[in-house]
């Protein structure tokens, strides 16, 4: 009974940490995607393409 609690307690672990990356790379992506298909706005896009390339420059070093 025990190593069935265990492993359900990782994979509840391991399915909060995918849903986490994918939520985030979700994210990231609609994001960039508004950004590059947005003229209206043209300096907000800007400052915006400028805070996702220092972020992605802190992501990967």
């Amino acid at each position: 009974m025990m190593n069935l609690n265990k492993m359900i307690a990782q994979n509840k672990k391991c399915a909060c940490v995918a849903m986490t990356v994918i939520g985030a790379i979700a994210g990231w992506a609609t994001a960039k995607l508004i950004i590059t298909h947005c003229c209206c706005t043209q300096t907000l896009a800007c400052k915006a393409k400028k805070a996702i390339k220092a972020v992605e420059d802190k992501m990967m070093p």
